[in-house]
C-alpha cells in the first residue's frame, strides 16, 4: 500500500493544465494556416523564463532557443559552435571526438544523455490545422546512448489539437488573437521507457510561441516520472526604451513547421523529477514528409 500511496503521490502536481475560460472557439469550417503564425526565414535567438511547476518554490531559469533553417537547439546546446546531430552520429574518429564536446556540462558521465531518429521525419507543427479533426501522426524510433550505440527502437505518435484563440499576457505583454494548441507526443521503446509529453502551445500571430506548458511523464522500469515546466517569451513592453541586459531582443521568428529527423537530448536532472538541459535537433523541410491537406474548409485569414 506504502509503494501504491508513492507512486500516486510522485505523479500529484499543481493545476498546470490551463484553463478554456479565456479560449474562444472557431467556426467549424475554419483551418489555421499555422506558417501564418512562425514567419520569417534565418537564424533568430530568443530568450525564455522556464518555471517548474512541479517545484514551485524554484527560482526561474532561462532558457535560449536557436532556431535556424537546419534546425533547433535549446538550453546548453543553443550554442552556435555545435553542429548537426547527423554529424555526430556518423561512425567516424572526427564524430567521437565531437561527441565528447556536446556535453560541456556533464564531464564525469553521471547526466542522461542520447540521441533519437525519427524515420520518417516527425513534423513539428502541421502546416494547417482544422478545428474539428485533430491532426496525427506515427513515426519509427530509433535511440542511441551518449556515445551514439544503438540503445533501442520503438515508435512515436503525436497528435495535435486546435483549441481556439485566446489573449495571452505575458508579463507586462498581452498578445492578441494567440493560437492555442494541444500537442500529445508518445515515446514507446521496445522493453525501454514510456514517455508521454503533453503541450499547450500559444503562438502569436506573426510571432510564434509566446507561452506554452508542458508535463513530461511515463514509465522507466518500474519508476514511474513525471515533471510540469512553464516557459514565457521575455519580451519587454514596446515602450522601453532598450532590453535588459543580458536578455536579448525578440528577432524574426524561426522558420515555417518543419519536421524533426533526429535530435540530442541533455537532461540535467535525473529521475523521478527530469528536467531538459539542451536539446538539439536537425530539420527536414515538411515537403520532404508529407503536407497535410484538408478539403472543404475556410482558411482563416
Amino acid at each position: 500500500m506504502g509503494s501504491l500511496f508513492g507512486l500516486w503521490a510522485s505523479g500529484c502536481l499543481p493545476a498546470w493544465r490551463p484553463s478554456l475560460d479565456q479560449v474562444a472557439p472557431a467556426p467549424g469550417d475554419v483551418v489555421v494556416h499555422l506558417a501564418g503564425y512562425l514567419p520569417g526565414e534565418g537564424e533568430a535567438t530568443r530568450l525564455y523564463f522556464r518555471r517548474n511547476l512541479t517545484r514551485p518554490d524554484e527560482t526561474p531559469q532561462r532558457y535560449l532557443r536557436r532556431h535556424s533553417e537546419r534546425g533547433v537547439g535549446e538550453g546548453v546546446l543553443a550554442r552556435g559552435d555545435v553542429d548537426t546531430v547527423a554529424e555526430y552520429l556518423q561512425p567516424t574518429p572526427r564524430a567521437r571526438e565531437r561527441r565528447g564536446t556536446l556535453w560541456p556540462l556533464d564531464q564525469q558521465r553521471t547526466a542522461a544523455a542520447f540521441f533519437l531518429e525519427f524515420s520518417p521525419p516527425l513534423p513539428h507543427l502541421p502546416e494547417v490545422i482544422s478545428c474539428e479533426q485533430p491532426w496525427s501522426q506515427s513515426s519509427e524510433l530509433h535511440c542511441y546512448n551518449r556515445d551514439a550505440e544503438p540503445a533501442g527502437s520503438g515508435i512515436v505518435e503525436r497528435e495535435v489539437s486546435f483549441q481556439g484563440f485566446e489573449d495571452v499576457r505575458v508579463g507586462a505583454t498581452v498578445y492578441a488573437d494567440c493560437v492555442r494548441l494541444r500537442r500529445e507526443t508518445r515515446f514507446r521503446v521496445r522493453w525501454g521507457p514510456r514517455v508521454d509529453r503533453t503541450e499547450y502551445l500559444w503562438l502569436a500571430p506573426a510571432l510564434g510561441e509566446v507561452k506554452r506548458i508542458e508535463r513530461v511523464a511515463g514509465f522507466a522500469g518500474l519508476m514511474y516520472f513525471s515533471v510540469a515546466h512553464r516557459y514565457e517569451l521575455a519580451r519587454l513592453p514596446a515602450e522601453s526604451p532598450s532590453p535588459s541586459p543580458g536578455i536579448p531582443p525578440v528577432g524574426p521568428g524561426p522558420p515555417r513547421p518543419q519536421a524533426w529527423a533526429r535530435c540530442a537530448v541533455f537532461l540535467e536532472r535525473m529521475l523521478p523529477r527530469p528536467s531538459l538541459g539542451g536539446l538539439l535537433v536537425d530539420s527536414a523541410p515538411l515537403a520532404e514528409v508529407g503536407a497535410l491537406a484538408v478539403a472543404g474548409s475556410t482558411p482563416r485569414e
